[in-house]
């Protein structure tokens, strides 16, 4: 992107007219009525006048130190980089107060079905209706899951919507979520029991977990969205095996410690999973009984076991329902209708 911006002005910028002769928008001062800003030269200072109302709302009393002492990040798609490159620090620098994007993550363009979407063909999804069919949260997976750190296109697939929620949502996060909590609820009235024999094994799950909060933290830090959630799905597959492997159902003597550790994750899994998927991620923080708002649990709080032996559980219950074939077919129907 950078050797693209500069390629620009090697070649030479032109003028670029910031007003239209249109009467509605924001008007120019001392012809009102007849021209307004152009829509992208105000859009870049509403992006500080809305932040300084939502500064001020929460207490902040002075705004400029706040903006400039903050790291800021605009994400933008790719056709609108012109914008975002070029006229967005022309008016800050003339400005001179404000300070530049720290970075601009850019994106590519969402295809559907490997068209471009077209509501005048009937080629677009609904949120509303896609809300009618299917949870927020499968939504946000998927697009997260699917969207890499590149200006490369997203072609969203109704196939690969499904096998991406069944397979990873569901048969991984959901099936061990379940499993446990259901294992608690059966055998130990839904108490977190004491892990006296606590082992090596255990110490290095814990570990590992440690390391995979830190490895999630540098990848949300750098805008790598995608990778940190493809971390989130193999730490639950690990933890998935670890259950499997040490079979609580017939090992007795060691099922207290296996269910402690595996309990403590799912309160880990909770907070990396807030930012993609609130809703089930709020759910599953609910049933563990944990105290505190999910949403203002710091991640440096994912590395430790907080819930402690005693602790009472909610019931059981399944967090997901199973994406199925008629419901793709009904709606890849819907487009070519």
């Amino acid at each position: 992107m950078k050797n693209y911006v500069l390629s620009w002005i090697k070649e030479g910028l032109q003028d670029w007219d910031i007003t239209r002769d249109i009467t509605w928008g924001v008007p120019v001062p001392g012809k009102e009525g007849t021209q307004s800003l152009y829509g992208w030269f105000e859009n870049h200072l509403g992006y500080i006048s809305i932040s300084e109302k939502f500064a001020r709302q929460r207490g902040v009393t002075n705004f400029l130190d706040y903006w400039n002492g903050s790291e800021i990040l605009h994400f933008v798609g790719k056709d609108i980089v012109y914008h975002h490159y070029l006229f967005l620090p022309a008016e800050r620098l003339a400005d001179g107060r404000y300070k530049l994007p720290n970075k601009i993550p850019t994106r590519g363009y969402l295809l559907l079905q490997g068209k471009k979407f077209s509501k005048s063909r009937g080629w677009y999804i609904s949120l509303r209706e896609f809300l009618r069919e299917f949870p927020p949260d499968y939504l946000r997976f998927h697009l997260t899951a699917t969207t890499s750190y590149s200006q490369g296109d997203v072609d969203f697939r109704w196939e690969q919507f499904a096998d991406k929620i069944n397979n990873d949502l569901i048969a991984s996060i959901g099936n061990l979520f379940f499993r446990i909590t259901k294992f608690l609820e059966d055998h130990y009235d839904s108490k977190v029991p004491d892990p006296k024999d606590w082992s090596d094994e255990e110490e290095a799950l814990k570990k590992e977990v440690a390391a995979a909060v830190n490895r999630y933290d540098a990848l949300v830090e750098g805008n790598q969205f995608a990778e940190a959630l493809k971390l989130v799905v193999e730490l639950s597959h690990r933890l998935n095996q670890y259950f499997q492997a040490n079979e609580p159902w017939k090992n007795k003597e060691s099922a207290a410690k296996v269910l402690y550790s595996e309990i403590n994750c799912l309160r880990t899994l909770a907070v990396l999973l807030y930012p993609f998927v609130p809703f089930s991620a709020s759910k599953i923080w609910t049933i563990l009984g944990v105290h505190g708002d999910i949403a203002s649990n710091s991640l440096a709080t994912a590395k430790d076991y907080l819930i402690e032996p005693g602790h009472r559980i909610s019931r059981s219950t399944i967090l997901y329902e199973k994406v199925s074939k008629e419901k793709i077919e009904k709606q890849v129907a819907a487009l070519s209708g």
